[in-house]
């Protein structure tokens, strides 16, 4: 009851401030339209205060806290000591979160919590970010202070480790301060080194920070292996191939700023690990479950890639590294075989660049249709087009049209697509550019790149009748897909294009947008953007109209911002607010307020704490 008495009164203050500013402007003269924009900014300023209070209850904590941070960004200029009060309720919200306790739980609770500790460690830092965009020594106050506990926490545990899940949180914050702070970075994934296990964002971190501060990476790097060496070589095969990736080409040849210490480090830790992996073998201490599907994907990575890279750079290193390699080959299985042979193919077709001459790409075409393992053909398939796509895309897509597995190929060819509508997109023919928008597999792609070309339309012609012919054609399309996040995306789109030139239409079509966001399960799990195939997976990213898009990176319920509705609330913001209204879940209704807020208080949704990585894309 007190925290409601405080924003009660915290609302009044910000009503104040606007009326107050907006009667300064016009010396006491209001005109009508002044007034009416200042008491629209009154109600907004209001209904977002009892949007925070509302957030208080909710369960998911890190969505919440996210929530409140944004209000509190919009709320900053017209009510600081207000704003600052949210920022600190939304840090406090999501630094207080609990976390599981992963140690006694399967793997798929693991894999859950690790999810989790993910999303906090996303909030925990973009409200740092956004803070720290109005106060960065009052945002590197607070980081300290969560720090200062983390440790305090580590001293009272009986072994004086930390816990994996707070090391887990540490790395996951690093990764997201790169960027604006490399040694705050490197400094947070050193510390995240004293868990149990290497956290799995440190891979990540890892990469980012070599390519902003080489020299603070390498102090990371360095660490890691030696971590990994007195922790018993605990090793995962991925992070292997992050070090490899970390000094290596993909045939084996050292990149030209690694030094020689640094490649003799990690050769004698594949030759010791592999050493170590074959005694456990010999002991019988290696139990039968995830101890024998690590050793599968660890024998993968020595033979595709821990081999090659021994043979070029200590080749007298290579025959104790291939007898213990050919020791672990004794105990997998044959799909185990299958996919080590697999990966060995694509690392191999990696490091051999399509030279685009019809015989180099005929035998590799050959090469993958031999395959018998159809998992293993697909991805052997899709790497190829990907490989060759930007040189040639016609030639690309009847490769793309061999692949069995009918979701890989879909993807493969809508991936060719993007890069011929690269190649048109905004040129002088808007029927060519509908013609390659159409034969997009994904209903709501061929509908996005048609609403795209109508935007362009518009731009060039006071004459609407074109761009609502593809806008039309752009809905009919969307209205008939499954009720997703990539269909509420679309059908903002197009409501935002057609409100433009046509009021009733526009807001006809953002009250579907609605009703599909009625329709939505938010409560489920966002479909996983991976491809099939038992190791891995290709995402190819291309570059349309300044934006990066990707045919197998969907939309998602987190990714909904309503940035699209400021064009209703230009122009009608009564009937704009009474949509919005009609929202039943808690989240997209607060995220839609404050989307028709920042139209009304005239704060854009920009900058660096608003900017998605590709990274924040492909984990969503």
């Amino acid at each position: 009851m007190r925290g409601t008495c405080i924003f009660v009164l915290l609302i009044c203050f910000g009503q104040g401030a606007v009326s107050g500013q907006q009667a300064k402007k016009n010396d006491g003269k209001v005109p009508i339209e002044d007034a009416t924009r200042a008491t629209n900014q009154q109600e907004i300023i209001a209904r977002l205060f009892g949007v925070v209070n509302e957030l208080k209850s909710e369960s998911d904590k890190s969505a919440a806290a996210l929530l409140q941070s944004e209000i509190a960004d919009v709320l900053w200029r017209f009510d600081e000591p207000a704003a600052r009060s949210i920022f600190r309720l939304a840090f406090d919200t999501v630094r207080q979160t609990s976390l599981n306790n992963s140690s006694s739980i399967d793997a798929k609770a693991k894999r859950e919590a690790l999810n989790q500790t993910r999303r906090r460690a996303s909030a925990l830092k973009t409200v740092l970010k956004r803070y720290g965009l109005h106060d960065r020594k009052g945002a590197e106050a607070w980081l300290k202070e969560f720090e200062d506990e983390i440790k305090a926490e580590r001293k009272a545990s009986e072994n004086g480790k930390m816990s994996q899940e707070q090391a887990d949180l540490l790395a996951e914050m690093a990764l997201g301060l790169v960027s604006g702070d490399p040694k705050e970075a490197q400094r947070l994934g050193l510390l995240s080194l004293a868990a149990e296990e290497v956290p799995p964002a440190f891979d990540r971190l890892l990469m980012a920070l070599r390519g902003k501060d080489k020299t603070l990476s390498d102090v990371l790097f360095r660490q890691a292996i030696l971590t990994m060496t007195t922790r018993g070589f605990n090793y995962q095969a991925a992070r292997l191939s992050t070090l490899a990736n970390y000094e290596f080409f993909a045939d084996g040849r050292p990149f030209p700023d690694v030094s020689p210490a640094d490649v003799g480090l990690l050769i004698q830790y594949f030759v010791d690990a592999a050493s170590a992996q074959a005694a456990r073998w010999r002991s019988g201490s290696v139990r039968d479950g995830d101890e024998q599907i690590s050793l599968g994907r660890f024998y993968s990575f020595l033979t595709s890639r821990a081999m090659p890279i021994v043979a070029y750079n200590s080749p007298d290193r290579l025959a104790l590294l291939q007898s213990n390699v050919g020791e672990l080959a004794q105990r997998l299985s044959i799909e185990q075989r299958q996919q080590a042979e697999m990966l060995a193919s694509l690392t191999q077709q990696r490091s051999n660049q399509v030279d685009g001459s019809d015989s180099d790409i005929e035998s590799r075409i050959h090469r993958a249709e031999q395959e018998k393992n159809s998992s293993t053909r697909n991805l052997l398939l899709r790497n190829l087009v990907i490989t060759l796509m930007r040189r040639d895309p016609e030639q690309a897509l009847p490769i793309a049209r061999k692949i069995d597995d009918e979701e890989m190929r879909a993807q493969t060819e809508d991936d060719v697509y993007l890069v011929l509508m690269q190649r048109v997109f905004g040129g002088s023919s808007y029927d060519e550019a509908r013609t390659l928008a159409l034969k997009f597999n994904d209903p709501n792609s061929r509908a996005r790149w048609l609403a795209q070309i109508a935007s362009r339309v518009s731009l060039r012609s006071k004459d609407h009748t074109e761009a609502a012919d593809f806008l039309s054609q752009a809905y009919s399309i969307a209205a008939k897909s499954d009720n997703t996040p990539a269909k509420l995306e679309v059908l903002l789109l197009i409501a935002k294009e057609f409100v433009r030139f046509d009021h009733d239409r526009g807001f006809d079509i953002l009250s579907d947008a609605v009703d599909t966001a009625n329709r939505l399960d938010t409560k489920a799990q966002s479909k996983p953007t991976h491809l099939s195939g038992p190791i891995m997976g290709v995402i190819s990213i291309t570059v349309v109209d300044g934006k990066e898009v990707s045919a197998n990176i969907r939309a998602t319920v987190d990714s909904i911002d309503f940035d699209q509705i400021s064009a209703f609330a230009e122009r009608d913001y009564v009937e704009t607010n009474v949509r919005g209204s009609n929202i039943k879940d808690h989240f997209l209704r607060a995220k839609y307020l404050i989307a028709l807020a920042r139209s009304v208080l005239h704060v854009p949704r920009q900058g660096p704490a608003y900017e998605r990585t590709l990274e924040d894309i492909i984990s969503n």
